[in-house]
């Protein structure tokens, strides 16, 4: 056996060794989508404390981004929902809306 044939030998064999492994590291940790965040609150906030406790390496992880773009959306839905509130008990107080009132 010559020293080329070795030498692809042993990068084939590490290759195979890494791919093994990262696939196997992938496989133990679920992903979410934002979906899925929406849905689990209770996940969504254990995610995100998870996250804040480590914000260096938390910055390009996608079940961070995915937890806070769920967060984000949560709380927009939210404001959302106290302005539509306050905006109709502000009309209702000053008389504003209903049926117009009648033409002179």
């Amino acid at each position: 056996m010559n020293v080329s044939s070795q030498v692809t030998r042993m990068l084939i064999g590490r290759s195979a060794v890494g791919l093994t492994l990262a696939l196997s590291i992938a496989a133990c940790a679920p992903h979410h989508d934002v979906a899925y965040y929406n849905a689990n609150p209770t996940d969504r906030a254990a995610k995100i404390a998870q996250c804040q406790n480590d914000p260096g390496g938390s910055q390009l992880d996608a079940e961070c981004q995915n937890a806070a773009a769920s967060e984000l959306a949560y709380e927009q839905k939210r404001n959302d929902a106290a302005f539509q509130k306050g905006q109709a008990a502000y009309n209702k107080e000053n008389g504003i809306g209903g049926a117009l009132p009648p033409k002179k």
